[in-house]
């Protein structure tokens, strides 16, 4: 068995999904993204499908190392999210092939349950609650939120004042059992990440994701 093809596909709004095909007609599926970086993640899979063409799909382990080792440049975001992408779809081959979930190949299950969050969106409090109350009757433990888009990166006190009360609003309503994580998605100024860090963490916060920008190693 040799893998025949492998593709990309761009969905709205931010997705790309990678379908690997064998010879003899077994597909699996992976996904990667990198937000506003899509053609440039599609090009890299087209790239490093070059390393794995006609090789054997179930030798995983060395077909990440081809990839991985199968040019100059070998680091950074787009390539790890094309190389991961092209590797789930890989494992998700194998177990359509030998009919076993994933993790039964990767060791077996640990546990039996999980804890698990929902992403809320909106602007106001009375969208967000409403979409966080769902969420929980689902079973979620926790939903995550992140600073408004039209956040800029230097922020004057009014609007950060807002996000604040925002989360006060939610932690009230939700009360101290349900978990509430922060993605700043690095869109914050350091000074203004600084003073919301220390703002919010009377509301008890899960974590607070992407604070600051990778280069900002120094704090």
């Amino acid at each position: 068995m040799k893998i025949a093809r492998v593709e990309s596909f761009l969905v709205p709004p931010r997705w790309c999904f990678v379908r690997v095909e064998s010879q003899d007609d077994w597909v699996g599926w992976g996904e990667a993204i990198i937000p506003k970086r899509a053609r440039a993640v599609t090009g890299a899979i087209d790239d490093l499908a070059e390393n794995i063409l006609g090789r054997d799909p179930d030798r995983i382990e060395d077909l990440v190392l081809r990839m991985r080792a199968g040019g100059f440049f070998r680091r950074g975001p787009v390539l790890a999210s094309a190389m991961a992408a092209i590797e789930q779809a890989l494992w998700d081959l194998k177990r359509h092939r030998y009919g076993l979930p994933v993790f039964q190949f990767l060791g077996g299950r640990v546990r039996d349950h999980v804890s698990a969050y929902s992403g809320i969106g909106g602007d106001d409090l009375k969208t967000m609650l409403a979409q966080a109350e769902s969420r929980v009757q689902l079973g979620f433990c926790g939903v995550k939120l992140g600073v408004p888009e039209s956040f800029h990166y230097l922020e004057v006190p009014e609007r950060t004042d807002r996000f604040i009360q925002l989360i006060a609003g939610l932690r009230q309503a939700l009360g101290p059992t349900i978990a509430i994580a922060v993605d700043f998605h690095g869109r914050v100024h350091r000074a203004v990440a600084r003073k919301l860090a220390h703002a919010l963490v009377p509301y008890d916060l899960l974590w607070i994701e992407e604070a600051l920008l990778p280069e900002h190693d120094d704090l």
